[in-house]
């Protein structure tokens, strides 16, 4: 073979490459939320504005990928799974709206306001894990 075929060959041979996929495609990114029905309460309504602050969330759990243990000192995030918001603020949404939808406030409030708050509650969330029950998994939150 002269140099000239050898060079053609390589040449070829480097395009065709292209056609073949030698590994799998990365899967794709999954959003996940938390979410569930809001309680129902009844109960005489207080006249007092009761403020959520912005929950605060373990550093070791306070991260985008869903993270999971395999025994006590090891944590580790999976790649493809991922939170659609920071687990604290969805929590406090999940916490305003309930509380709201209560009706036993005269107003719930998030943020700022000019509306002077009668009560805060301060939130950590402490644990935050996937649970595997029979054909489905739940997140189980632990907060003080």
């Amino acid at each position: 073979m002269t140099h000239r075929s050898v060079a053609a060959l390589l040449t070829a041979l480097v395009f065709l490459s292209g056609c073949f996929q030698l590994s799998k495609p990365a899967p794709p990114e999954q959003d996940y939320r938390l979410d569930y029905q809001s309680p129902s309460v009844h109960a005489e309504p207080l006249p007092a504005v009761v403020r959520i602050a912005p929950v605060r969330v373990a550093a070791l759990l306070d991260r985008a990928p869903l993270m999971y243990t395999t025994d006590r000192y090891k944590i580790s995030g999976y790649h493809y799974h991922r939170w659609s918001a920071p687990p604290g603020e969805m929590i406090a949404d999940l916490l305003a709206r309930d509380l709201a939808n209560s009706g036993l406030y005269r107003a719930v409030q998030q943020g700022p306001s000019v509306l002077v708050a009668d009560y805060q509650i301060d939130a950590v969330v402490d644990h935050l894990e996937e649970r595997q029950e029979s054909n489905a998994c739940r997140a189980v939150v632990a907060m003080r």
